[in-house]
């Protein structure tokens, strides 16, 4: 089960996005899925943070409203999926 959610990014470009999950259950893996503000769908994150409890993006100019959710899967292959976060930018 999910114990918390991951929360919205509120800051400046330049710093550092982290979205974190936290789940119980046995064998968990993680990965992360983002989607831009125009995409139709969203894409596997594929950098070395996209299969971990948590996700880290450095916020540039192109990364306001891009969202984010992880699924989380257990041993016996049942999964989970986050809430939906978004990337804002508030300076």
């Amino acid at each position: 089960c999910i114990i918390k959610q991951p929360a919205d990014f509120n800051g400046a470009i330049g710093q550092t996005a982290n979205f974190t999950v936290k789940a119980a259950g046995e064998g968990l893996t993680y990965q992360w899925y983002y989607k831009t503000p125009t995409a139709t769908k969203f894409s596997k994150c594929t950098s070395a943070s996209g299969t971990t409890p948590t996700y880290s993006i450095t916020v540039n100019t192109k990364h306001p409203g891009y969202k984010y959710y992880c699924i989380v899967k257990d041993a016996a292959g049942n999964s989970l999926r986050t809430n939906t976060v978004t990337i804002y930018i508030t300076e």
